[in-house]
């Protein structure tokens, strides 16, 4: 599949990625983030070090509890079948409103050894941001790692996962992305990212909490529904909205209902009774409007 203008390709089957990577290379390695509920870590962990040998990202920040690193796990072509369920899973939960299944961050391609490539990405936790100085960046979160490639540019990808050539990624609807960049060399140094940058990162929160609206609302994603739930959460915020609560519970209106919802005479009303009185936008529209999402 050849790639298509930006840092992502069109969705692609889990098998065409992965025979077609496997063959030449024999192995991916899996990031997991070992704080998520995540149905399939215990099995990954399970699997001996011989067969698939692993490296924390060993980040000051988990001194206390080392148990919680990020783990970065070799799995040789023959685990394919694994990695197989735990790509079916991810599609047979996105659209549950009952399941919050997070999938693994990501399986990343790269010729680097084990050690040097756990070191690169150790590193790529600490980012610096434009007026802000040094953060702390959980890119290894599966709740994060699916808006990189729209937030950050193909170089800024690159300086994070140095030495990888593709990485892939499980979006909110279940399907399996790849991400492809220029392989930054070994030794660049981490990004540094814009404050609008910083900004969108800050709205995922929000969005997550909007999909988890959607979903419990019975509403479908399909492949325009990613883009209209940012498109929202920036109008949300530009009316006054402020908190993450308040701008999913808009873009989950906006999305599931459309023109209906944001021409009502009575919007604007509705947003300053939430804003001026500290009352949850979603209570406030129950209200108004007579009914909840």
């Amino acid at each position: 599949m050849a790639p298509v203008t930006g840092a992502m390709r069109e969705p692609c089957s889990p098998h065409e990625l992965l025979y077609r990577t496997l063959r030449d290379q024999q192995y991916c390695d899996v990031l997991v983030d070992r704080m998520a509920g995540f149905p399939f870590r215990d099995e990954i962990v399970a699997l001996a070090d011989s067969v698939a040998p692993r490296r924390a990202l060993a980040d000051p920040i988990f001194e206390e509890s080392p148990d919680q690193a990020p783990l970065l796990v070799r799995l040789p072509v023959g685990e394919i079948a694994l990695i197989e369920q735990i790509l079916a899973q991810a599609l047979a939960d996105a659209d549950s409103p009952a399941v919050q299944t997070r999938p693994i961050c990501a399986f990343v391609f790269s010729q680097l050894g084990l050690d040097r490539l756990a070191a690169h990405l150790t590193r790529s936790m600490n980012l610096r941001v434009e007026g802000q100085g040094n953060i702390y960046f959980r890119f290894f979160d599966p709740r994060v790692a699916h808006h990189l490639a729209r937030i950050l540019t193909p170089e800024q990808l690159a300086g994070i996962f140095p030495g990888v050539r593709h990485w892939a990624y499980v979006d909110p609807a279940g399907r399996l992305r790849i991400a492809d960049h220029a392989a930054a060399p070994p030794g660049l140094f981490a990004p540094t990212l814009t404050a609008a940058q910083w900004q969108e990162l800050a709205r995922i929160e929000a969005f997550n909490l909007a999909v988890r609206l959607l979903r419990q609302a019975g509403h479908l994603l399909d492949d325009g529904t990613e883009q209209d739930i940012h498109h929202a959460l920036r109008a949300a915020q530009a009316a006054g909205l402020a908190s993450s609560a308040d701008q999913a519970t808009y873009a989950a209106w906006s999305v599931a209902h459309g023109d209906a919802f944001r021409s009502r005479p009575d919007l604007a009303a509705s947003i300053g009774t939430a804003v001026d009185n500290g009352i949850p936008l979603a209570d406030v529209l129950e209200q108004h409007i007579g009914r909840s999402l």
